[in-house]
């Protein structure tokens, strides 16, 4: 009898940048990850800097 496959999870961090923003980088990823046989499991606000951007993690798995 074989083994059921344990999934692969991967969790990346968005952080605001000097011209893009968190969610346009999360957005991006996510297309990328879609197109690479990923699932999107989780996507939180993990926090703000000093300019109170929001910081994104995400977690996806395989």
């Amino acid at each position: 009898m074989s083994q059921p496959a344990t999934p692969r999870q991967e969790v990346k961090s968005y952080r605001p940048g000097m011209f893009r923003s968190s969610y346009r980088k999360y957005e991006r990823d996510l297309k990328r990850h879609a197109t690479q046989g990923w699932r999107l499991v989780s996507c939180t606000a993990a926090g703000r800097d000093i300019f109170l951007r929001v910081w994104l993690t995400a977690t996806y798995e395989r």
